[in-house]
C-alpha cells in the first residue's frame, strides 16, 4: 500500500463537480463530538470555543460553491479520485500593490502530517508570483488569520516568510500573519 506522500496528486481549480465532495471534505476536528465530551468548570469557556471555531471552519468550507470568477480563486488537490486539499483566496489590485488574502488552507485530516500543506502553500505561492508578473505590480501583500493554537500552521508560514502582525479584536483565539515582498516583475 502506498504511503498518502506516494499518490500521484494534482492541483486543479475548483468546479461544480466539487461541490458534493466539499460537503464531507474535513480539515478540523467534527466540533459536535467535542461539546458531548465538555467538562463543566474544567476549560469550559475554551473548548466552547475551540468547538465554535472548527464549527466556522467546516461550515465555511460547505458553504464554498466553486467556480469562482476573480478576484476570489479556489483550488482543490486531488489524490487517488479523492478531494484532498483546498486552497482559497482572494486578489485585489490597488495601485502598484497587489493584495492577496489567504482565507483557506485545508488538507484532509486523513492527509495531514506528510507534507502536503507546505506543498499547498508553496502551490498558491507560485499562483500569486504569477499574477504578480501578469499584473506587472511593485509589490506584493499577502495576509492570512490563524488560530493562536494551530502551531503546525504558525510554523509553515514562519517558514515562508509569513510574520506574526498582531491578533483579531474580536476573537482572542485568532492572530494575523502577513507576507510583504516586492515583486519580481
Amino acid at each position: 500500500m502506498q504511503r498518502p506522500e506516494q499518490l500521484e496528486s494534482e492541483w486543479r481549480e475548483g468546479s461544480y463537480v466539487d461541490r458534493f465532495a466539499l460537503q464531507y471534505f474535513e480539515c478540523a476536528e467534527q466540533p459536535f463530538r467535542r461539546l458531548k465530551k465538555r467538562l463543566p468548570g474544567r476549560g469550559d469557556e475554551l473548548q466552547r470555543y475551540e468547538s465554535v471555531a472548527k464549527s466556522l471552519v467546516q461550515g465555511a468550507i460547505r458553504d464554498l460553491r466553486p467556480p469562482y470568477r476573480r478576484p476570489k480563486q479556489m483550488y482543490v488537490l486531488v489524490r487517488a479520485s479523492v478531494l484532498t486539499g483546498v486552497l482559497y483566496y482572494a486578489l485585489r489590485e490597488a495601485g502598484s500593490v497587489l493584495q492577496v488574502t489567504l482565507h483557506l488552507i485545508g488538507i484532509d485530516r486523513s492527509a495531514q502530517q506528510c507534507g502536503l500543506g507546505r506543498r499547498c502553500l508553496e502551490e498558491f505561492m507560485s499562483k500569486v508570483k504569477q499574477e504578480a508578473r501578469l499584473k506587472a505590480v511593485s509589490r506584493v501583500e499577502i495576509s492570512t488569520v490563524v488560530n493562536q493554537k494551530n502551531s503546525a500552521s504558525q510554523a509553515l508560514l514562519t517558514r515562508f516568510g509569513f510574520t506574526h502582525t498582531g491578533r483579531v479584536s474580536d476573537h482572542p483565539y485568532l492572530g494575523t500573519w502577513a507576507l510583504v515582498g516586492e515583486s519580481a516583475a
